[in-house]
């Protein structure tokens, strides 16, 4: 035979080479796999880029939100629940952050959107919006839980207004309106504030005065969601309160929505009800206007087009499905790689015969390093974990500008 009889060291550095690059293409591909895994649902490389400065913490969040003056965006970190602590102001007990300024937007993760699985969860209440607030507030994206004193309290003048989209209101409860309370005082008529609600959810809330109370303010409801609130009815608007609805499903509510004399329905297009009957005394699938004779301006079509926001778990940027998948390929991969390194380092470097000579087995022995093996421990406590920065502050604020018309 022609073969040699002892192999080229030229070839088996080639071989050794080759096996320490298959060895950190596979590491490569674990880390990168696993990492693209973890980003939150919906986000692309530039987002999730421009997302390092948010918030994760709750003291921060509302102590920097109630010292801002305005023209700013709050983003909080994608996957963050948070639970308000109490606190003690004028011998009272308080959770709720406060908005002062104008120009505020506070948006879960860059784009404000509920996929990205931020709560509001416990404590009395979570936002209120003072008499000092302004106009262009937007607040997109969150889910509001848990609340015993209303969620939102929209206290602000006839020159604030805010915006609400894409958010849930869930298992809220109140004396007046569990899941938004509009609201100046109890004296002046038309005095609140301005709200709107757009392609929203309010769920199992419990409130005497419904999920939402419009105390002298003005509303408009667009693409929202409202199922099995209890109590009051889904909206109670009086104290010559205005409301505009469209685009909007009552299921299965105590009542839909009902207007006190002295109050005004601007508006009720394409609004579907069923199931709203828990009120014994006014039946009635639409907006009951209560007036001298009262009656029910029916909701006109004869099917829900708005759906509700899914339910989401709240805590974690992710439901895990994205993770297992990226580490069931990426072990595939290794394996793979791997066993390419393993034949070319056993076919060149000994161990097995290979090369035969005159029909006779030739063996070369191990050297001292065959068989072992460098680790690199990738693990990191702290691998995609968002802080807020404390030296840069706020965070991007070119996301949404709402306008209003």
């Amino acid at each position: 035979h022609d073969f040699p009889h002892k192999l080229n060291r030229a070839m088996l550095l080639e071989a050794t080479k080759m096996s320490m690059k298959t060895t950190s293409i596979a590491l490569f591909l674990a880390t990168t796999s696993i990492a693209s895994a973890n980003k939150t649902p919906n986000q692309s490389d530039k987002q999730a880029k421009e997302t390092k400065h948010c918030y994760d913490h709750w003291t921060k969040f509302r102590d920097n939100l109630g010292d801002s003056t305005g023209d700013e965006t709050f983003v909080v970190c994608p996957g963050t629940t948070f639970h308000p602590a109490t606190y003690m102001e004028d011998g009272e007990k308080f959770t709720d952050a406060e908005i002062k300024g104008r120009n505020i937007r506070i948006m879960c993760g860059n784009n404000g959107s509920y996929d990205n699985k931020c709560t509001f969860s416990g404590g009395l209440s979570h936002l209120s919006v003072t008499e000092e607030a302004g106009a262009d507030i937007l607040v997109s994206g969150f889910k509001f839980t848990g609340a015993q004193d209303s969620s939102i309290n929209a206290w602000g003048t006839t020159h604030s207004h805010i915006i609400f989209q894409d958010c849930v209101w869930e298992n809220n409860k109140a004396a007046g309106g569990a899941a938004i309370n509009i609201w100046k005082n109890d004296d002046d008529l038309a005095s609140a504030m301005n709200v709107i609600v757009n392609t929203s959810s309010f769920i199992n809330n419990e409130g005497d005065d419904g999920a939402i109370v419009n105390q002298g303010g003005t509303l408009a409801i667009d693409n929202c969601y409202f199922s099995n609130n209890k109590l009051g009815w889904a909206i109670e608007v009086f104290q010559e309160g205005s409301i505009r609805v469209s685009n909007s499903c009552f299921e299965d509510n105590f009542g839909p929505i009902y207007i006190w004399k002295g109050s005004y329905l601007l508006q009720n297009n394409n609004n579907y009800g069923t199931g709203n009957n828990g009120d014994p005394d006014y039946i009635c699938d639409g907006a009951y206007l209560e007036g001298d004779n009262g009656q029910c301006s029916s909701f006109p079509a004869d099917e829900c087009s708005a759906h509700p926001l899914t339910t989401v778990a709240s805590g974690s940027g992710d439901d895990g499905n994205d993770t297992t998948i990226a580490v069931t390929v990426t072990l595939v991969v290794v394996g793979l790689l791997v066993g390419v390194g393993f034949i070319l380092r056993k076919k060149f470097r000994g161990g097995i015969p290979m090369i035969r000579l005159g029909g006779k087995r030739k063996y070369y022995p191990d050297d001292e390093n065959n068989g072992k093996t460098d680790t690199n421990d990738t693990n990191d406590a702290n691998a995609g974990s968002l802080r807020f920065n404390e030296e840069t502050g706020e965070g991007d604020d070119n996301v949404v500008v709402p306008i209003y018309v």
